[in-house]
């Protein structure tokens, strides 16, 4: 595996034991995210796809969301992702919450995993999804299937959230 540090951060900043981001906040204003080192450790030390995730397509969503909902419901279908994408059961449960904010978006691309963290076109059928708790920490980012109705929502957001913004 390549090595990915800091040097490459793309848009992200180091700052007071955190990467900030730009966010936007319900009021139509632009804000600050933030991701823990630790956090950012863990995904340096992961698969590169998630790294350039963290990269090129999280800033991406936060900053210009499709939508945005608060309230994040904890539900079966958000544990079994988690669950396939490495987190362990206690923190799936201990990851969703009311106060939490989820922002969605459809990129226009994608890391292929399988084949080096390769640029590859988004896949049709899903949104990208970035989970912030109420101190605007970054937790978690992922794809998961789109509303058949609306692929720009991600499928179940009636029972996934609280109250929509946008």
């Amino acid at each position: 595996m390549k090595s990915h540090g800091p040097e490459k951060c793309g848009r992200v900043i180091v700052k007071a034991g955190c990467h900030s981001l730009p966010i936007l906040l319900p009021d139509g204003t632009l804000g600050t995210g933030f991701l823990s080192f630790d956090h950012r450790n863990y995904i340096w030390k992961g698969p590169e796809w998630k790294y350039r995730e963290l990269q090129y397509i999280v800033p991406g969503v936060l900053e210009k969301p499709r939508h945005l909902w608060r309230g994040i419901r904890h539900a079966r279908a958000w544990e079994e992702v988690l669950l396939k994408d490495g987190w362990t059961k206690e923190m799936a449960e201990s990851a969703f919450d009311p106060d939490w904010w989820a922002y969605t978006g459809v990129p226009k691309f994608d890391f292929d995993g399988w084949r080096g963290a390769k640029k590859v076109p988004y896949p049709p059928g899903y949104v990208f999804l970035v989970c912030v708790n109420e101190d605007k920490m970054i937790y978690i980012w992922l794809s998961v299937k789109a509303d058949p109705t609306d692929p720009t929502k991600p499928e179940g957001h009636e029972k996934r959230f609280l109250r929509e913004y946008f």
